[in-house]
């Protein structure tokens, strides 16, 4: 297993499915939860000097590369949560910008050029290659 210090972004495209095993506890941030994180989201995304913030660490393992029509899911053995609730929150501003006119789908006058408050957030994954039992 190895440590790698990653953007979550970075991490949400490098697989396309991940699965949390049975045994992990279900989802269950509340809203104090996601309001701390997506307060600090939009804090990581106000501040110019602010190069990452820090989400969190998240352990998963890495499957097997598969073929061109398919490939394995990485399993997500830590920071489940973090990774649900990014994944919804980008899932539900990429349906508000889609139903917006396409002048209004880019960030507005003033804001960095194609930065996201997402993509600042950094994390520290640790994975691991090969089959589970």
């Amino acid at each position: 297993m190895k440590a790698v210090d990653s953007h979550l972004l970075t991490l949400l495209k490098a697989s396309n499915q991940f699965i949390v095993p049975i045994y992990q506890r279900l989802y269950s941030w509340q809203e104090p939860e996601c309001t701390q994180l997506w307060t600090d989201i939009l804090r990581a995304g106000a501040d110019q000097k602010l190069g990452a913030h820090f989400t969190g660490s998240i352990v998963y393992v890495a499957r097997e590369q598969g073929t061109n029509t398919s490939s394995e899911p990485d399993l997500i053995i830590d920071g489940q949560q973090r990774v649900t609730t990014v994944t919804l929150i980008l899932a539900a501003l990429a349906a508000r910008l889609s139903g917006l006119p396409d002048g209004q789908q880019e960030p507005w006058t003033g804001s960095p050029p194609r930065r996201s408050a997402t993509a600042t957030c950094s994390t520290t994954t640790r994975t691991g290659t090969g089959s589970t039992s």
